[in-house]
């Protein structure tokens, strides 16, 4: 998980810790180390991507990421404060996997990290 935000980030540890369920999510504060930790040999089951990151935001992320034939395949999902419809489709054209828009209270914050690793995690195959 690629966010240098520390509220996002309990949140998410938190509501993992809620709901139980085991999974290992590691954090990046900048995109140029988000890029240096990733091995090709032990690929990420998922990257979730805040867009206002630095040096390079989201989408310039995702266009390096899916250009590389070794990452490729690994789902992107794009957190973001704002769903501007032409920034949005330009994170699916460059390969973003979904688009979420950040909720804007606590309890949306859960229920929304709930839902997401329901859904990667328990529905979907990765």
């Amino acid at each position: 998980m690629l966010e240098n935000d520390s509220d996002d980030r309990y949140f998410t540890q938190s509501t993992l810790k809620e709901l139980n369920l085991n999974i290992l999510v590691r954090y990046e504060y900048w995109s140029s180390s988000l890029l240096q930790s990733i091995n090709k040999n032990d690929l990420p089951g998922i990257i979730l991507l805040a867009y206002n990151t630095s040096p390079e935001n989201g989408l310039e992320i995702v266009k390096e990421f899916k250009s590389h034939p070794d990452y490729a395949p690994v789902p992107i999902v794009i957190l973001t404060e704002e769903l501007l419809p032409d920034l949005i489709k330009k994170y699916y054209l460059a390969g973003a996997n979904s688009v979420i828009k950040k909720p804007t209270t606590l309890e949306l914050t859960t229920k929304k990290i709930k839902t997401f690793f329901e859904y990667w995690f328990g529905v979907a195959e990765l």
